[in-house]
């Protein structure tokens, strides 16, 4: 038996009879699926169910087999609920695009260096009160995120995306911050959102919350 513990971010959760199945993003950016048992269960001094929801910061113990089958959780501490972000429409919209992003691109029990602190400190600031986030948020998660899985087109194939929106994506990727331009904002969104379900086969299906939020 392998022993995980550290921080991580739950990103996902499912029902399972009275156990719920979550995927945890670990500090070291492994991807682990987890078996929580009676994790259904939101009442008893043993229950898990309030530490074990999607957007939430915690450190666990897990036990996993050497198969790479599902984990099973040992231990749960919460360390940040994220409630100022669940409980605005928008927020909630972006940060479950933004897990959804990392699950596209990374499988289970696999790892891409650098998810973990890039979704640490989107969360962080989407759950700052001052802080006033929009579609941009998530294109800029969305662009450091194929590039740390490797996957992300180079810029200047984007032949729809001005040269000035293209400087402007390879200045985000470089940590500098600047508005983009009216067309450019018009059309990164589908070509990010194409080239992340081309890496992983998948739809990518938080866009309706997201589309609902932005109405």
């Amino acid at each position: 038996m392998r022993i995980i513990e550290g921080r991580a971010l739950i990103l996902s959760g499912a029902d399972s009879r009275d156990d719920k199945i979550v995927r945890l993003l670990m500090e070291d950016d492994e991807l682990v699926p987890v078996l929580v048992k009676h994790g259904r269960r939101s009442s008893g001094r043993s229950s898990k169910a309030g530490s074990i929801q999607p957007l939430t910061a915690v450190r666990v113990i897990v036990r996993a087999k050497p198969a790479g089958d599902l984990a099973v959780l040992e231990q749960v501490a919460m360390e940040a609920s994220y409630a100022f972000v669940k409980g605005d429409l928008l927020r909630l919209a972006l940060a479950t695009c933004m897990t959804e992003v990392v699950l596209h691109l990374c499988p289970d029990w696999g790892r891409e260096a650098g998810l973990y602190l890039l979704l640490a400190r989107a969360l962080d600031g989407l759950e700052r009160a001052d802080a006033r986030p929009g579609e941009d948020w998530l294109w800029l998660f969305e662009l450091r995120a194929l590039a740390a899985a490797g996957v992300l087109p180079p810029i200047d194939e984007w032949a729809e995306v001005p040269r000035e929106g293209r400087e402007t994506l390879q200045a985000w990727l470089e940590g500098r911050w600047l508005p983009l331009d009216a067309i450019s904002a018009r059309v990164i969104g589908p070509l990010l959102e194409g080239a992340l379900t081309s890496a992983s086969g998948r739809v990518f299906r938080s866009r309706a919350l997201l589309s609902e939020a932005l109405r």
